[in-house]
């Protein structure tokens, strides 16, 4: 892995949190390579260590656009 995998990771990794918020997922069959990417991202113990849960990025999602003051840190 290179250091850009790292740089980008934190905007793919809320990708998940589209399935739960809007029921939005990527095409097996358009996007093979992409998808088999993510997973082995996630086999990283680094990654594994750090990642966010998708249920916490749409926890923030949902206090975002609440109208409140965003919940950065609920759900961890």
């Amino acid at each position: 892995m290179s250091m850009v995998d790292y740089m980008v990771w934190p905007w793919i990794e809320r990708m998940d949190a589209l399935k739960l918020y809007k029921n939005v997922t990527l095409d097996p069959e358009r996007f093979p390579k992409f998808l088999y990417y993510i997973e082995n991202m996630k086999k990283l113990p680094v990654i594994q260590q750090l990642m966010i849960s998708p249920e916490h990025h749409v926890h923030f999602v949902k206090s975002y656009f609440s109208g409140q003051e965003p919940d950065y840190d609920g759900g961890l």
